[in-house]
């Protein structure tokens, strides 16, 4: 194989499957800590508690990944519009533990249900490190009205 596009897919593939072959918590001592990670975090403008605030969850292609507000019996929401208002979060990302395999430096943002498992290699936005990124989010509820004859 001499394809440098092949290699790169072929090592991250086999990265992927040796994952797997690892225990839970192996998998999630290999990747970044949680306290490593979140230095910083407010939401509607009052600090969160990111022990309490943050639950792991671990993906086979990003490793350790944090989801806030996944505790059903202490749901947090904001009513006002803004960034001062939503989720705010500062981040450390050790650009020195990438492996070489990685494209890009930074995080992977997903907004998902507190009862679905999120899919950022999907369903997510990038961050890249060095910048201040802001993404706005609005809730869209769609009704389905099924007619039968």
């Amino acid at each position: 194989m001499s394809d440098e596009v092949a290699i790169v897919t072929k090592a991250k593939e086999n990265i992927i499957f040796a994952m797997s072959a690892l225990s839970e918590f192996q998998r999630r001592e290999m990747s970044q800590a949680k306290h490593n990670l979140i230095h910083k975090c407010s939401f509607n403008g009052k600090p969160c508690d990111i022990d309490k605030d943050f639950a792991i969850i671990s993906d086979p292609t990003f490793g350790n990944c944090f989801t806030f507000n996944h505790n059903r019996s202490d749901f947090k929401s904001s009513l006002r519009a803004g960034p001062m208002y939503g989720l705010r979060v500062m981040l450390y990302v050790n650009a020195s533990d990438y492996l070489p395999t990685s494209e890009a430096v930074g995080v992977r943002l997903t907004i998902h249900d507190k009862d679905e498992f999120p899919f950022p290699d999907t369903f997510g936005y990038s961050a890249p490190t060095g910048y201040i990124s802001s993404f706005g989010m609005r809730m869209v509820t769609l009704t389905i009205t099924v007619i039968l004859p």
